[in-house]
């Protein structure tokens, strides 16, 4: 059996995606969307392209919010990078710091609730799946909270850093 999924997996993941499922890629989407010239259905269309022509792959067993959050944020920093190639007037830096205020601002949203912040920032790091919910049981252990990964606390505190993500998202589009 191949490592990857082939076209046809993928299409069949892709119809028996859950309600669930497509309403997080449908977020991500529009998350990522956020500062490209194009909507976020173009977006999610260019990743499953992607995944279809075989330019990126479906590694078999890989979660389908995982795999197309990461083609589209890719996708999306492309197409900024080819903007401010295409308008000289508009330089890398400056689509960088963009980034970079619009990230601080999401952050500053949290800024009242400095556990869901500090959360916030660890995930934008990159640390995601067991390891983040590794790392938020240890952070509630030091501060005498709760212990181990599966302690239902600490799924109360991902969705309310989800719907934290989605007011932000929604007050800037």
């Amino acid at each position: 059996m191949p490592a990857t999924l082939t076209a046809r997996e993928i299409r069949k993941t892709i119809q028996n995606l859950t309600d669930g499922e497509k309403t997080a890629i449908m977020k991500i989407a529009r998350l990522c969307a956020l500062r490209t010239p194009y909507g976020y259905e173009d977006l999610f269309h260019e990743a499953l392209c992607r995944l279809l022509e075989g330019t990126r792959t479906w590694p078999r067993g890989a979660p389908a919010v995982l795999i197309l959050a990461g083609i589209m944020r890719s996708v999306a920093w492309g197409w900024r990078r080819r903007l401010s190639q295409d308008n000289p007037d508009e330089s890398v830096s400056f689509a960088e710091q963009e980034w970079v205020i619009l990230l601080q601002d999401l952050i500053s949203a949290f800024d009242d609730k400095p556990l869901l912040q500090h959360i916030l920032v660890e995930m934008l790091k990159g640390t995601k799946g067991p390891e983040l919910r590794d790392w938020i049981a240890q952070l509630l252990q030091q501060k005498g909270l709760a212990v181990g990964a599966d302690v239902p606390q600490i799924d109360s505190l991902l969705r309310a850093i989800r719907r934290g993500v989605e007011t932000f998202r929604a007050q800037t589009e």
